[in-house]
């Protein structure tokens, strides 16, 4: 009887949690941001802090984000995808970072980006442990 009435109770203290979409709108790499709309890093930053499965990043801009250091690397399932149309989505090494880092066990795919000038001793575009 206990294994029912545990069980049962255990069932109504779970709770669902859906994915979470983000948006980058800025061009900017400070990590600023509020709630899921912000900077590259500011998303990312706050994708690695959730607690959803299979998070997306999407973007509302085009143009070139340069960073300026190395993004946080990818530490949840994640879909990145940049616009569709338009003139693209670009984000630059600068010759100094690579670009993204995805950590080991991580689930992560990229689409429509340009990723450039990443530096090859920090993996160049895509580091993936």
């Amino acid at each position: 009887m206990c294994a029912v009435a545990c069980f049962v109770a255990l069932a109504f203290h779970m709770e669902r949690v859906a994915a979470a979409s983000y948006t980058v709108n800025a061009l900017t790499d400070i990590g600023t941001g509020s709630g899921t709309v912000g900077d590259l890093r500011y998303v990312i930053t706050q994708v690695n802090a959730s607690n959803d499965p299979g998070n997306t990043i999407t973007f509302s801009i085009t143009g070139t984000i340069t960073l300026s250091s190395a993004l946080p690397a990818l530490n949840k399932p994640v879909a990145i995808t940049g616009p569709t149309s338009g003139t693209g989505m670009t984000v630059d090494g600068g010759n100094a970072v690579g670009v993204f880092v995805v950590n080991g066990g991580v689930t992560a795919s990229i689409a429509n980006l340009t990723i450039a000038n990443g530096n090859t001793g920090d993996g160049g575009g895509i580091y993936n442990h």
